[in-house]
Parts: structure tokens; C-alpha cells; sequence
């Protein structure tokens, strides 16, 4: 009976450490999103809009881009 007791207060101890350390990497990590977000809108002036683009195109240098060619239709 006794040992039954013991084991709950340890099981319960152990909980209540598991979810406390949860409770705290949550917090930081909303801490660390919120530290974050001020610092980007500190960095953007208002009004101005910033566009990023994953995969710039390289500027082409092919002097027949846009050129129209036209086809005849062979028999």
C-alpha cells in the first residue's frame, strides 16, 4: 500500500515535470516568434512593399527573344 502511494507521487511528480518543460519551450518559442516580428517591422519602413522571390530569373542575352518566326506549311 504504501509503496502504491510512493509510486503514484512519482508518477504524478514526473508529470507535472513533463508538462512543464513543454509548457516552457512553448514559451519561448512564441517569445522568440513574437522578438522576431518586431524586429522585421522595425526593418520596414510604412508604405513600402517588399516583394522576395525564391528564384530570381538571370537576365538573358539572346538578341532573338520576341522574335516572330513564321512557318510555311510544306505538302
Amino acid at each position: 500500500m504504501i509503496l502504491r502511494k510512493i509510486l503514484l507521487v512519482l508518477v504524478g511528480y514526473l508529470l507535472v515535470q513533463f508538462i512543464y518543460r513543454i509548457w516552457k519551450v512553448r514559451k519561448a518559442l512564441k517569445a522568440s516568434f513574437r522578438e522576431m516580428q518586431n524586429q522585421q517591422r522595425e526593418h520596414t519602413p510604412n508604405g513600402e512593399t517588399r516583394i522576395y522571390r525564391n528564384n530570381p530569373k538571370p537576365p538573358s542575352n539572346n538578341q532573338n527573344d520576341g522574335d516572330y518566326v513564321d512557318y510555311e506549311e510544306v505538302d
